[in-house]
This record gives structure tokens, C-alpha cells and sequence, in this order.
């Protein structure tokens, strides 16, 4: 039997199913609507990165700024010369490929030379020391990042005069890694390259074949602060650093001081008293009458010869002289003779001669001519004595004797510094 259904009952199954896919339709849109949103994905930033070219244009575009870093900047650079040899402290030198510069650290780190690293500047100053560029507070532990290490960073070759050249607080040689080749110390101020006693630390002067000099400084705690400072010519490798618009050179370590060759200013005697002794050295000193000899002194760090006949209220009558040891000229072209003096008070003046036949004793054994050195008004004011020249005396036996006499109502207090004889 067949089963008729109405049109009514059609149009309500459609109605029905209408709704229901109505209602899904809600359903699903609803759930989706409030599922979480997804996630934002940052965009990474470039890197910031700054080099020491545009570290120095910033210094001087305004030297007498302190500026700080505020944020990330990343300065990639090779250490050229570290705290290993104690000649620098808490202090780093670093170069690129524009530069170099100096680290000043917080505290001591263990980076060494040769080590590529990465350091981040914020909270770093940029300012100077005495006309010394530098970045300063550098906290190494948590501010630089080694990347590598064992690279060999090679020198610069450069002249004294190169060096000394420019004496400004943008100087850009600050902080190169350099050799000089045809250097020599001359004078020597100390006889080792720093006091390793007091810790204190000393200048000494080199020059090359030219009349150019340069400071080398060494700090007392320096490994080789004790070691002497080389006698011949040949080369020396250091980081170039600057005291106000004194150039100065500082060496990192003792194998990087070769100097065994002939010098080209030759000296043929020196004496600077630093030792305290008037006798060292082949010198010695004559009493001819009275009994006031010349002593070695020191005053406010400098230390030279001084004869004076003055004592508790009395002047003591004398004649005393003190001999350097014999040179020999006879090879030399043209050598003169320099010295540095001083007077206080009223008397003789100082004489100085020259013997080439005086062997040993009393000065009046031998003959001497007198020189016409350059000689002090006093008030303990130093004057140069000028170039005097030995040129008539070029023997193998030519001797300088220096001549303090007093009288027993009068006598100046003399000193005498630095004496040296050598090519000019």
C-alpha cells in the first residue's frame, strides 16, 4: 500500500534541517571566535655594530665630553697587547681595521694578545686620560666575548719622527701597535728599565740615527723592570702612548727589545750617578788639599755628584777633583763633550779640563787644558754646558776632570749631571 506524505510534512522536515545546519553553522563560528589568537614573531633586529674609526671622530667632535654609551654597540676588534708582561694594568689595547684604541678595564681580565673579541660598549665612556683616548669602565667579564684566539697581530713600522710628529689628544697614532728599527737608548736615566724595588716606574729616551728622541716608560711591576736596558742599536716594538704632549712608547714584553748593533751615536762615556757612586765605572776622584770629596745626592727623585766645602758654619779650604776613566778617540770624527750643572751660594767656580796623558794620582802628575763650559748663575737653576769639543784631544787615553775648589771663607755648593761624551 503506498503511503502518500503531505506537502505539509515536506515543508516542515525542510524547515527543520534549515535549522540544524543554521545551528551548526553558529556553533563552529562561536568556537572559533574564541580560540586564542596566534603568536606575534618578533622581527630580529640587525646587528649594531661600531668600530674604533667612528669611536675617535666621536671624541673629536667634542674632546672634553665624558659620553656614555646608552645602548648595544658592538665593537669587534684583535687584542694587540695585554696585562701578561705587568707593563700594563687593568687595561687592554685593541685594534681594527681602522685603528686602535685603549680598554680601560674595571678590573684585570685574561684576554691575551692575539685574541679576537667582541665587546659590547654600553655603559662604556669615551673620554680621556692626560690626551689619552680610551674607552673607559669596561667591565671585561661581562662586556667582552672571545671569539677566537692565536692570531699573531703584526707591528706597524714606524720613525720617532713619525711618532712625535703630532702631540694632540686626537693624535691617531694613540695606541698603535709599532716597531722602530735603527734605535738606541741614549743617556740612560736608570740603570734597569724600571725600580722593581719601590714599583716605581721610569722614563728612558731612545732616538735613532737622527736627533728625534722618544720616552719609553716602563711601570715597576713590569716582569722585566729589573733588566738593564740594551747598550746597541737594532729595534724595539711597544704600543705608542701618550702623557699630555709627551709621545711615549710602552714596551709589552723583553723579547720584543733587539738591539745588539753598533750604535750610530756612539757614546763614549756616560755617567748619569744613578748607581749613588762617584766611582763607578772607571771614574775616581782626587783630594788634593782638605778633605772634601764629591758625594753622590738625590733630591726630589733626581741623583747627581756634588761637591760643597760648607759645613756646620765652616768653610774648609780644598782642591778636589773627580776623573772620568780614559776614552778612546783616536777613532772618532768629531766628539764633543756635555753636561749638566748647578750652584747655590758664592765662591770659585767649577773648572773642567781635559788631559790625554794623566794616568792615575794626583792631577798634577799630567797636563790639562781647561774647557769654557756653559756654567750655572745658581739658585740651584741646571744650565747645559754646551758642546765642547775633544777634536784636538783624540787619543786612546783622553780624560775629563772636573775641578771643585773652596776657600776658607767662601765656596759654592756644585752639581754635576749627566755627563757624556759622544759623536755629534
Amino acid at each position: 500500500m503506498k503511503k502518500i506524505v503531505s506537502n505539509k510534512y515536506i515543508r516542515l522536515c525542510f524547515l527543520c534541517a534549515f535549522i540544524l545546519v543554521d545551528l551548526l553553522f553558529i556553533s563552529c563560528k562561536k568556537k572559533k571566535d574564541t580560540e586564542e589568537p596566534l603568536p606575534i614573531v618578533p622581527v630580529t633586529s640587525v646587528e649594531k655594530k661600531i668600530t674604533i674609526s667612528t669611536l675617535r671622530a666621536k671624541f673629536a667632535s667634542n674632546p672634553s665630553a665624558n659620553y656614555k654609551f646608552q645602548s648595544d654597540s658592538l665593537l669587534y676588534c684583535t687584542v694587540i697587547a695585554d696585562e701578561v708582561g705587568g707593563n700594563f694594568f687593568k687595561e687592554l689595547f685593541v685594534r681594527d681595521a681602522g685603528g686602535s684604541i685603549r680598554l680601560k678595564l674595571r678590573a684585570s681580565s685574561a684576554f691575551v694578545i692575539g685574541d679576537s673579541i667582541k665587546v659590547n660598549i654600553k655603559d662604556a665612556y669615551l673620554n680621556s686620560e692626560f690626551d689619552f683616548i680610551q674607552l673607559d669602565s669596561v667591565n671585561a667579564s661581562t662586556m667582552i666575548t672571545k671569539i677566537t684566539g692565536g692570531l699573531n697581530p703584526q707591528p706597524e713600522i714606524m720613525t720617532i719622527e713619525q711618532l712625535i710628529a703630532n702631540t694632540t689628544a686626537t693624535n691617531p697614532l694613540q695606541s698603535r701597535l709599532v716597531r722602530i728599527n735603527n734605535a738606541e737608548f741614549s743617556n740612560l736615566s736608570y740603570p734597569t728599565f724600571a725600580d722593581p724595588i719601590l714599583f716605581a716606574a721610569k722614563n728612558h729616551t731612545i732616538q735613532s740615527c737622527s736627533p728625534a728622541k722618544l720616552t719609553v716608560r716602563t711601570s715597576g711591576y713590569a716582569n722585566f723592570a729589573s733588566s738593564a736596558p740594551p747598550t746597541g742599536n737594532g729595534s724595539i716594538i711597544g704600543i705608542v702612548s701618550q702623557y699630555s704632549a709627551d709621545i711615549q712608547l710602552r714596551i709589552r714584553k723583553l723579547s720584543e727589545v733587539s738591539m745588539t748593533g753598533t750604535l750610530c751615536n756612539t757614546n763614549y762615556l756616560s755617567k748619569n750617578f744613578n748607581d749613588n757612586s762617584i766611582t763607578s765605572g772607571g771614574w775616581s776622584q782626587q783630594l788634593v788639599t782638605g778633605n772634601v770629596p764629591w758625594i753622590a745626592s738625590t733630591f726630589s727623585g733626581t741623583t747627581f755628584a756634588v761637591c760643597n766645602n760648607y759645613s756646620v758654619g765652616v768653610n774648609t779650604p780644598c782642591e778636589t777633583w773627580m776623573i772620568s776613566p780614559a776614552m778612546n778617540l783616536s777613532g772618532s770624527t768629531n766628539p764633543n763633550l756635555y753636561f749638566q750643572n748647578s750652584c747655590n751660594f758664592t765662591g770659585p767656580l767649577l773648572e773642567v779640563y781635559v788631559s790625554t796623558d794623566y794616568t792615575s794620582g794626583l792631577p798634577q802628575t799630567a797636563s790639562w787644558t781647561q774647557l769654557s763650559p756653559a756654567l750655572s748663575g745658581g739658585s740651584y737653576v741646571y744650565v747645559n754646558s754646551g758642546a765642547l769639543s775633544l777634536v784636538p784631544y783624540k787619543t786612546n787615553n783622553t780624560r775629563i776632570g772636573f775641578k771643585y775648589i773652596g776657600t776658607g771663607s767662601a765656596g759654592r755648593a756644585w752639581q754635576v749631571d749627566d755627563v757624556m761624551v759622544k759623536e755629534n
